[in-house]
């Protein structure tokens, strides 16, 4: 008589630790706009028509917000102090949205503006806030990248507010304008236009034939304005609705960039 060998049990499954690493593909994406332009041409208020609630960190004073805030009451604002306790108030903000339930909540987090932020982090580390030295000047340049990308990181949409700054070509005399960050150094305001942001909006104002206003946002590079956003479903030029163009690009197959 003979017996059969008792089946061999599958081997076990051995576990992937670096596999474990993968992100998932997630149900809900979060975007990274610079809104910048001239003044008074709605950036403020165009970046507080995101999805709320909505953080402020506003360094650009209270009066700044009150058009915004008026047509979205969903936003909590926290005036930034224009140097000592900058850099400390910043730091808490970031640590009350990864940490805390309200924080976690927070759809939307808005730097107005990024050269004033910039500025009153430069004061706030300089031993000698009248002439800071060239190295706190690119401690701070490091200190506000950084703190831009840990926004990026949370799982929520992150709007940077800018003025606007322009270079001319000695040569041909084109005149390009791109976000000011608070420094000449145009490297420097690359990173905020690059690998950061998937939009970065012109923001302009106009007037049709009736007197009405308008305030719409170029969305593509043209007429020596710096612009683009990731997968083109936003066209050319868009009236300024952040809540819109979210929606937008979260609905769209993703295709070549437009920039």
């Amino acid at each position: 008589m003979t017996t059969e060998a008792p089946a061999k049990a599958p081997p076990k499954k051995q576990a992937d630790p670096f596999a474990e690493k993968f992100a998932p593909i997630s149900a809900q994406r979060f975007w990274n706009a610079v809104l910048y332009g001239p003044e008074k041409v709605g950036k403020t208020t165009g970046a507080l028509s995101a999805p709320g609630p909505i953080l402020l960190l506003n360094a650009e004073g209270s009066n700044s917000s009150h058009f915004g805030r008026s047509r979205n009451p969903n936003v909590h604002e926290i005036i930034v102090p224009v140097d000592e306790g900058a850099k400390a108030l910043l730091d808490e903000a970031f640590l009350w949205l990864r940490d805390t339930p309200a924080g976690k909540a927070t759809q939307t987090v808005v730097l107005d503006s990024l050269s004033e932020i910039h500025g009153a982090i430069l004061r706030d580390m300089a031993k000698d806030k009248d002439h800071p030295s060239l190295p706190e000047r690119g401690d701070t340049n490091t200190w506000l990248e950084r703190y831009a990308m840990s926004l990026r990181d949370l799982p929520l949409n992150v709007v940077i507010v800018a003025h606007e700054t322009w270079t001319k070509d000695d040569v041909t005399g084109v005149i390009e304008r791109s976000p000011y960050t608070g420094t000449s150094n145009v490297a420097y305001g690359k990173k905020f236009t690059g690998p950061f942001a998937d939009i970065v909006a012109y923001l302009g104002r106009s007037i049709d034939e009736n007197g009405a206003e308008h305030y719409g946002a170029q969305l593509v590079d043209g007429n020596g304005r710096r612009a683009g956003h990731r997968g083109g479903a936003l066209g050319v030029s868009r009236e300024v609705n952040l809540t819109e163009w979210f929606a937008v690009m979260n609905a769209a197959p993703q295709t070549e960039e437009k920039a």
